[in-house]
């Protein structure tokens, strides 16, 4: 029995789709609704508000050709 169950919820994930919602007659007794609470609209927020957080400042460097060769180099 626990080998069925392992390879049915297996199923089931893989193939969510097709297989989700189907339960058997003595799995119908255990599965629950579980309520759940929409956060869409408290993300958004949230990435509006840190998104554009505190300006970082970057030092230009000069390019690899403006830089001078040292003499043992050359």
């Amino acid at each position: 029995m626990i080998s069925k169950i392992a390879k049915v919820q297996a199923l089931r994930e893989a193939f969510p789709a097709q297989l989700g919602a189907m339960y058997t007659a003595e799995e119908q007794d255990k599965v629950q609704d579980v309520e759940y609470e929409e956060v869409k609209d408290e993300v958004k927020a949230e990435i509006g508000d840190k998104a554009n957080g505190p300006e970082i400042k970057v030092t230009p460097i000069e390019p690899i050709g403006s830089q001078q060769v040292p003499e043992w180099a050359q």
